[in-house]
């Protein structure tokens, strides 16, 4: 199943994990249908920790005993995002903006009006500022590892031997709504769509965020 992995500063990761942000403000978001998981991967950082034991999960700057768990840059929970919608555009009356609306986002993102102003930078007409809601956050008890996680294996889906060029005359007239210039597979032995199906371990966290497949072995737990 494809979910999300989103990177996140220590600092955000423990306002998420005390339920004080509800929502993350990002510049894109996925082309899935809500709701969809989003795994967190607390990003590493001189100062601030992501810390994890038996009774809290709080991000500071300060050490901890040995049996605290130190998250930072490593995948240290999930939240279901069940809603995506636009925190700010270019278009609409900013007094109203100001006044009615940004004070709900600064409280719901954790933001001051300085973090979201940075943030939000001269973004040119058609850009965007998106939220992702966040809902159902469960912070692991020990952290994840990247390897844990599969992401595309572009060459090895560009290899496949089940993958052919869709739409060509045969097939249009054979399967009707066939994408001309799209990939099919025939790993079942009957035409199908292109699910780049082939993964590999992810190594390197994402600037923003990506797509991953689902941790298989807490699967079969």
């Amino acid at each position: 199943m494809k979910s999300v992995l989103t990177s996140i500063r220590p600092k955000w990761c423990g306002l998420i994990a005390s339920g004080k942000k509800t929502i993350e403000a990002r510049k894109t978001y996925p082309k899935l249908p809500t709701p969809f998981k989003c795994y967190i991967y607390c990003t590493k950082d001189p100062k601030l920790s992501f810390w994890r034991s038996k009774t809290y999960a709080y991000a500071d700057d300060r050490s901890h005993n040995m049996y605290d768990i130190r998250g930072n840059g490593k995948v240290i929970g999930e939240f279901v995002c069940d809603k995506v919608d636009t925190l700010f555009n270019d278009s609409g009356n900013l007094e109203n903006y100001m006044h009615d609306i940004l004070p709900e986002i600064l409280k719901n993102t954790a933001m001051c009006l300085h973090e979201f102003g940075a943030y939000v930078g001269n973004r040119g007409k058609g850009k965007n500022i998106y939220g992702w809601h966040i809902s159902d956050v469960k912070i692991y008890d020990k952290p994840r590892e990247l390897s844990k996680f599969g992401v595309e294996d572009k060459p090895a889906i560009k290899a496949c031997k089940h993958r052919f060029r869709a739409g060509q005359p045969e097939y249009v007239a054979r399967n009707g709504g066939w994408l001309q210039g799209g990939w099919g597979c025939m790993k079942t032995g009957e035409p199908e769509w292109c699910e780049n199906c082939l993964t590999k371990p992810l190594t390197r966290p994402p600037k923003s965020w990506c797509y991953v497949e689902d941790d298989k072995t807490e699967e079969r737990k």
